[in-house]
């Protein structure tokens, strides 16, 4: 499995999502997510799975369904603005899922093992620091 991980919060990156067997987009332009501040102090992580339709202009047209995989519903707004700045090359007839997984390391964890990390084909991990006082993530 390839994993890739974006460093800049400016930089933009390439790989392939797949929705039905008959739908193969292109995933052109990516602003990669960051962490929610207010989540990453409260202590929150967890997993969010968005379906999405893509127009034929190759953006985000229609979320069709939202969910958290866990207690905690503070990550799905931050997923949802997300995944609607993406641009693809193609569209689908099908909602295409993809999966926003956000999780907390303690304070003293090194720079490079945090930022976001794109799993083709459609599973995104963002990364952060716990800012909370007891520095102990909350699982849903």
């Amino acid at each position: 499995m390839l994993k890739f991980r974006l460093l800049l919060p400016s930089l933009f990156f390439l790989f392939a999502v797949s929705g039905t067997c008959q739908d193969l987009l292109t995933l052109r332009a990516v602003a990669p997510p960051c962490y929610p501040p207010i989540a990453a102090v409260a202590g929150i992580q967890g997993s969010v799975e968005i379906d999405v339709v893509v127009g034929k202009n190759g953006k985000v047209g229609n979320i069709v369904s939202s969910q958290s995989l866990n207690k905690f519903k503070q990550l799905i707004p931050n997923a949802e603005h997300f995944a609607k700045q993406w641009l693809f090359s193609g569209s689908s007839v099908h909602p295409i899922k993809i999966t926003f997984e956000y999780r907390l390391y303690p304070k003293e964890t090194p720079d490079f093992d945090l930022g976001t990390e794109f799993v083709p084909p459609r599973r995104i991990i963002i990364k952060s620091r716990c800012l909370n006082v007891s520095g102990t993530p909350l699982d849903g």
